[in-house]
Parts: structure tokens; sequence; C-alpha cells
């Protein structure tokens, strides 16, 4: 199994991050070590005999991670206190360091941790609550009182007795969901942060284009639910991915599976900006997606410039791939799926009236949703409008041209540079979809650096 660490190099302004010191840049992937004979790996694989790394997260030039014990260690921007390394460590983290609780001083345990833009959530091991710190602007913290920054963790007032399940951290916002109250069945999601209010602070106009501005919610809201929409406590999952790959927050949204099986989002829309405040379906129930051999048709199809949709849709053994994850980026949420690929849903405009036209469409043709080619039509719309498209594939096709591919956007490695930035950066505004060397496991996306993990082919 490979860790593919990728930090982006010095043209971006990045900090480069598990390295010695600032002089040092990283264009490959490297190991990272850990301080006390911990290490990255697993069981005899372990670099320096360490512990296992167990989670991951990374956003805006930095990275911490949780081993196998619950010891969290973070690197990399600290000019918010985002590291939690406390006051006396600034600006940037070069090594990964031990991150303590605020009262105690004692080493923190937790069983996971989300990086926001510039803030970090984290789960305790043991017991309930939620710890936060980094910067606190727009209430991102959840603690009314904290404005500024925290440079060390602490509990969320509003959640210490809340038993917590999932987290989430995105630009300026966070979210978390807790276990169903006593004699409860649904879990319950909470949100805080910027524009994660109910109430309007302005109308706003941009380009022509009107849309509402709500107020910041300084401490955590409970968010209502439509029926089905409460966020699963479990999922189907697949070999070598986590146990709890059923909620992701990325920079502008959230998405998760809801009880019905349905994929649920809700924050900001793409590119209109729109905030959503309650949750809209973004995937029905039980939908497949394409496997490689189909996805590089539609790829191929895309290029010439057609105008008319792809034919290849009209197959209903072209999406035969089962979605066993959802996973946070930047701009959209990664889908991975059975077949170890990974595709971006972004919260497009429309995309519940979209999914709604679909299930109409499905339902006149006899199918029932979660029946075998019910989800196929919304699949192939979400595609087609180009608010669902492949990203990374763990398997290259037999009939795929390697040189040809790689001119029409289909690379045949996974670069050492961000995949939306470096195409920015090209003027190249297509979307270029990796291929990796084997079944792609998890993908954990920074704004600046992605770390995918992969199963190697035999």
């Amino acid at each position: 199994m490979n860790n593919y660490v990728t930090p982006l190099a010095r043209i971006a302004g990045a900090i480069h991050q598990g390295l010695a010191s600032e002089a040092e840049l990283a264009l490959d992937p490297v190991a990272v070590p850990l301080p006390e004979g911990r290490g990255v790996g697993t069981g005899a694989g372990a670099v320096g005999g360490g512990k296992p790394v167990v989670a991951l997260s990374a956003n805006v030039a930095y990275t911490a991670l949780v081993d196998a014990e619950g010891a969290l260690y973070s690197f990399g921007s600290n000019i918010w206190g985002q590291c939690g390394v406390g006051e006396d460590q600034t600006l940037h983290v070069w090594n990964p360091t031990e991150v303590v609780a605020r009262e105690s001083a004692v080493p923190l345990r937790v069983r996971e941790v989300a990086s926001g833009f510039q803030h970090s959530v984290a789960l305790p091991r043991d017991g309930p609550g939620v710890y936060t710190w980094g910067k606190g602007e727009r209430g991102a913290l959840g603690r009314y009182y904290m404005e500024s920054e925290g440079t060390t963790p602490d509990i969320v007032p509003t959640l210490q007795h809340e038993l917590g399940l999932r987290i989430g951290a995105g630009h300026a916002y966070s979210a978390v969901v807790t276990a169903a109250a006593p004699g409860g069945e649904d879990s319950k999601l909470w949100v805080w942060g910027k524009q994660q209010g109910l109430q309007v602070r302005k109308d706003k106009k941009v380009m022509g284009e009107s849309f509402r501005i709500f107020e910041d919610e300084k401490e955590p809201r409970f968010v209502d639910m439509p029926p089905g929409a409460c966020p699963a406590e479990a999922e189907a999952g697949a070999a070598g991915l986590d146990a709890m790959s059923w909620f992701a927050a990325s920079g502008f949204h959230l998405a998760w599976v809801g009880q019905d099986g349905a994929v649920w989002m809700m924050g900001m829309q793409h590119p209109s900006r729109v905030q959503i405040q309650s949750p809209v379906r973004a995937l029905p129930a039980g939908a497949r997606l394409p496997g490689a051999a189909a996805a590089l048709g539609w790829i191929r199809h895309n290029e010439t410039g057609a105008k008319e949709p792809y034919a290849g849709w009209g197959d209903n053994s072209a999406f035969d791939d089962r979605i066993v994850a959802v996973k946070p980026a930047l701009r959209e949420t990664l889908l991975l799926t059975e077949q170890g690929n990974a595709w971006a849903l972004r919260f497009a405009d429309g995309v519940s009236e979209l999914v709604g036209d679909a299930a109409a469409e499905a339902a006149a043709r006899g199918l029932r949703e979660g029946e075998a080619g019910h989800g196929d039509v919304a699949v192939a719309s979400l595609i087609e409008e180009r608010a669902l498209f492949p990203r990374y594939f763990g398997s290259r096709p037999a009939d795929a041209d390697g040189d040809a591919d790689a001119r029409s956007g289909v690379a045949g490695q996974v670069r050492p540079l961000h995949e939306s930035f470096y195409t920015r950066l090209r003027g190249d505004r297509n979307e270029v979809v990796r291929w990796v060397d084997g079944r792609v496991l998890d993908v954990v996306g920074g704004f600046k650096h992605t770390i995918i993990r992969v199963e190697e082919s035999a």
C-alpha cells in the first residue's frame, strides 16, 4: 500500500510540510518522520517501527494526523494557531508536533481530526465533546467568546455532552454529526461558523446576480432534517476504507449519506454562491457510477466538442460501480467507489431539481428508487451538466492510449501539483483525470496539496 503525499511547490507560496527547514522543497512523495519512534505505515511496514497512522486531514498548507494510540500530530502553517501547539510556536511548524489539551496541558487523545481553512476540529478518543482550535473569526470555533484564535484545543461548550460520530471543517465553518438522544433513532447534525445562521444579513448583487448573505453562527446550530436525510450512523464500506466514510465537509458545502441511502448536500452552491441552509438530495438512493471504461468513453466524446449527450449512457451496464464513501475536497465532494475510482460531485446550481426530474423520468419507466437502473438517469444528467465528473481512476482501461489520452486531459500518473490549481496555472479550465497504479483507497485533499492512499496493483 502506498501513501502519496504531494505538497505543492514554492510557486504557490505553500509551506513545505514535514521538512526540516524552509530551504527544502519536495515535488515528489516524501516520508514524514514522527517523534519518539512513531512512524507512518501499518504493521511491519511502519516507518521506524512506529505506530500506524489511522487518520489524516489536510487543508491550507498544514496537515494533521492521528496514530493508533490516538496521539494527534500537526505540522505546516500555524499563523492562526491551526496546528494547536500553543502560543510559543508561531508562523510555521516544520516537524510533526504532538498537540496538547488547553486546560490539562497533557497530550490530546482523539479518534478523528478535520482541518478547515485555518482552524481544526477533533473528537475525543473516549467520551463526549468536540475540540476546536485555530482561527476563530466568523465563529468557526463554536465558542461565542472566541473571535480571534485559539492556539490549543478546547471543548465547544454547546456540545460538551454530545457524543460525536463524525466531524468536518471547511472555509471558516465547522460541522459535527452526534449520536441520537437517549430513546431516539436519528443522529443529529450541528453546524456553526461563516454564513451558517438562519437570519439574512443582507442581499448582495455580483455581476447582475442577486443572492442572500446569511449571518454567521457563533455557536453550534441544530439542523432540521427532511425525511430520510438524517446522516446514517454506518455505511456499507469496503476493505481499506475508514469505517465512518459517510460524511464530508468540503470547503463550502456538506455532503453525506442519509438514512434513506441517498446523498444529501447543503451549503454554498456553484457557481452562483447561493447559500442553501437546508439539506437537498444530490444523488438518489442506490445510484451507481460508470466504470473506468465508460468514463473514458465519455471523456473522449467530450473532447471532440460534441453537443449531443454521450450515447454510451443508454447502456445500463455502463453504471456498474457502487459508491462506498464520500470524502471532502476544496470545491467538491469526492465519491470513492468499489472499483477503486474517485468521482467529484459539485454542489451545482439546480442539482436537486435535476435529480427530481431524473427521478420522475425513471418513475415513468416503471423504476422504483433503489432498483437497478433507477439512479442511472440522474447520474448521466449530472455528468452531462458537469456537476459530476471523473477525478482519479485506479485501473487504466485496456484501450487507453497513454500518450493520446494524456494529451486529451487524462494523465498517466498522480502529479505533484493539486489538479485544480495546476489547471488554473496553465490557463486550462478543463478538469484533469488522473490514473493511479492501483485501487484508490482514500483521498485527503488540502487547498494546495493532496494525499492519495492507493492499494498497488499486483
